[in-house]
């Protein structure tokens, strides 16, 4: 339930930890050097493999972390520790291994100021160390307003967790992460406090910065793509066979799939494995056909040598347009 919000509101910081003792100290230290000064940084290790490590960077900072250790539960269940054990009226997600911009509290909690119905509301970020002239992530998925539960499942607004503040009652009502997820367990939570009819807005200042590491679970595209299929499925339930966004769902559920093994597609021409890239784009296409899609096909089924040089001049254009 929103309300106004005439005082300055504690803002719990929740940052689930696991592996990540190489970069806890600048996460951590991009939170306790922020310019809003009314908030608490809870980490919880997730049963982490170096969690001597982690303690040990950890440990100078003093009381002005909170420090939570659990059993290996999954991103989504040291998050619910963490929200649990908040005492703030705000909940701000941060992942380990990103960081924010020194003013990123005190212009994500001016959002809630200046709207007492507001529940959520995420920013623009970018990759931590890029060129001043590389996309951001609104370049990539640009916002739209307003944020509605179909613009949510259609992809059009796209909340970025490390840059999320969220009513930690809302978040509540809504169930809390499920743990049984370990991909797109936040896009699940999304679709399911705006079913709950929870107000989310963005503004797009650049405050944040993810770290892009093949290690991380956001870089398994195949089990994001899984994660974000029962995500889908699970909304449907939940809104009943009838209901008019059933073929919205299905549908961006289909092309979600299409998109996962377009960029699959995309990495194994970059590996030079053509046939595996030519499987991954007839699975795409038999999702969602494309003109660019079938064009490819068609020269790939006539000449494997003149496919091969058409797809290079397709992802030069690509990273053309990415820059």
């Amino acid at each position: 339930m929103s309300m106004l919000m005439d005082h300055e509101p504690l803002v719990s910081v929740i940052i689930p930890a696991y592996n990540a003792a190489a970069y806890i100290a600048q996460t951590v230290d991009s939170v306790v050097h922020q310019t809003y000064a009314d908030f608490e940084v809870i980490v919880v290790n997730d049963g982490s493999d170096d969690t001597e490590s982690l303690e040990r960077e950890l440990a100078g900072y003093g009381d002005r972390v909170r420090y939570i250790f659990q059993q290996n539960g999954g991103p989504s269940s040291a998050r619910n520790t963490g929200i649990r054990a908040a005492q703030g009226e705000l909940v701000a997600f941060l992942d380990s291994d990103d960081i924010w911009e020194p003013e990123f509290l005190a212009t994500q909690v001016a959002c809630f100021r200046r709207n007492p119905k507001l529940d959520l509301v995420w920013c623009n970020c970018s990759r931590l160390g890029a060129l001043a002239n590389e996309r951001t992530q609104f370049n990539f998925y640009p916002p739209r307003r307003p944020v509605t539960l179909e613009s949510l499942i259609r992809i059009q607004n796209v909340p970025v967790t490390s840059t999320v503040v969220a009513r930690k009652e809302t978040v509540i009502d809504a169930g809390l992460f499920d743990e049984s997820m370990r991909r797109a367990e936040d896009f699940d939570l999304w679709l399911r406090m705006a079913t709950n009819g929870a107000q989310f807005d963005f503004q797009d200042q650049l405050l944040g910065r993810r770290r892009n590491r093949p290690t991380s679970l956001s870089a398994d595209i195949a089990s994001m793509s899984e994660g974000a299929s029962v995500a889908y499925d699970k909304l449907a339930v939940a809104l009943g066979g009838d209901h008019r966004l059933i073929p919205v769902i299905r549908g961006a559920q289909a092309k979600y799939a299409a998109d996962v093994y377009q960029e699959l597609a995309n990495k194994r021409m970059d590996e030079g494995n053509w046939n595996e890239a030519i499987g991954c784009i007839e699975q795409a296409n038999a999702l969602v056909p494309t003109k660019t899609r079938s064009s490819f096909l068609a020269v790939a089924r006539v000449s494997m040598p003149m496919a091969i040089v058409v797809a290079r001049m397709w992802r030069g254009r690509a990273r053309n347009r990415s820059e």
